[in-house]
């Protein structure tokens, strides 16, 4: 069995905000307007990575589920089976949320929910309260410009297992047992034996990527890893699988 593990965000789909060469399809609509899109040949080589046996692909994103069910053009023109969401905390298996794996990721997160609560507190009295999400008990974001609050809440995070990541105006705060390379791990567990590769795009997925014995990511993100190879934006998925199909990556 080979599992890659993939970001799904500037990683598989890319935003309106930053358009691809070639052939496109929507992939996301946001209030009746196209958000995100895949480029059709990443989609087809995707798409015959999916139908394979002992193949698996199994997206590892950040988004929320309100987030990922937008994406529902993306799961059924690839037919994959499994989705992990909101950093991993939440397992999806054929379309259905996994009980057993929530209740795992519940235990997990419990000894961190003081914490989260005190940042949920701060971010509540700092930063406009639409704009605060908290997705608890699994983590909690803000978006916010204010450039001192990223500060404010790394020292609140400081010491307590919580971590801190920022992606643009984006402010996450994740319990570590919750990382994506948790997230790795657990699911690598039900299969035994597996040889496993991840692709992303941010340090957001370096646990992702540490995780596995094989890695993609942009240069400046794999010279961080012996095990990564380095491809450039937007990646080529024909690329990635054609690595994937060989018995190591060079």
């Amino acid at each position: 069995m080979k599992i890659l593990f993939s970001d799904l965000d500037q990683t598989v789909i890319y935003s309106h905000r930053h358009p691809l060469p070639g052939k496109t399809l929507v992939m996301e609509y946001l209030n009746g307007r196209e958000q995100s899109y895949i480029q059709t040949e990443n989609l087809a080589v995707l798409r015959d990575f999916c139908t394979r046996n002992d193949r698996l692909f199994v997206p590892l994103t950040t988004r929320t589920e309100a987030q990922y069910q937008r994406l529902t053009p993306l799961q059924e023109a690839l037919g994959y089976r499994y989705a992990l969401l909101c950093n991993g905390a939440v397992l999806y298996a054929d379309g259905k949320p996994d009980e057993a794996w929530a209740a795992e990721s519940v235990r997990r997160a419990a000894p961190f929910q003081a914490v989260l609560e005190d940042v949920r507190s701060l971010l509540l009295s700092q930063a406009d309260p639409a704009h605060v999400h908290d997705i608890l008990p699994y983590l909690l974001y803000v978006s916010t410009e204010d450039p001192d609050l990223p500060d404010k809440v790394r020292e609140r995070c400081s010491g307590t297992g919580v971590d801190v990541l920022q992606s643009g105006k984006k402010l996450y705060c994740i319990p570590a047992p919750l990382s994506k390379g948790e997230a790795v791990r657990r699911f690598t567990e039900r299969f035994g034996d597996a040889q496993t590769y991840a692709i992303g795009d941010s340090l957001f997925d370096v646990p992702m990527l540490q995780a596995c014995g094989h890695a993609f990511a942009p240069p400046e993100i794999a010279a961080l890893l012996p095990q990564a190879m380095p491809l450039t934006q937007p990646f080529s998925m024909q690329k990635v699988i054609a690595a994937v199909e060989q018995e190591e990556c060079s």
